[in-house]
């Protein structure tokens, strides 16, 4: 859920306001714009979109694939707030 909220907030703030800066630099009204202005909003939205939910997306990797310790027998990673902070350090 976390990864899905970083991605739609990544891709719907930066779309708008990517568009307006196209048409602002094409001499364009904002509300008139075509498929290429279109494109190139939608091109940098969704690289926005993936830079924001990489780190979810890793930490998820990570959780999925974590094995207990052979000795403890404890996990690596209690939640994902965890596993972001251990992978920071």
């Amino acid at each position: 859920m976390s990864r899905a909220v970083a991605m739609n907030v990544g891709m719907l703030v930066t779309y708008d306001e990517i568009k307006e800066r196209v048409c602002k630099m094409m001499g364009r009204d904002p509300t008139d714009t075509t498929k290429a202005v279109r494109a190139v909003a939608a091109l940098y939205a969704g690289f926005c979109a993936a830079l924001c939910c990489l780190p979810f997306d890793n930490s998820k990797t990570k959780i999925q694939k974590m094995k207990p310790d052979p000795k403890t027998g404890a996990l690596p990673y209690k939640n994902i707030a965890d596993c972001m902070l251990k992978t920071i350090r």
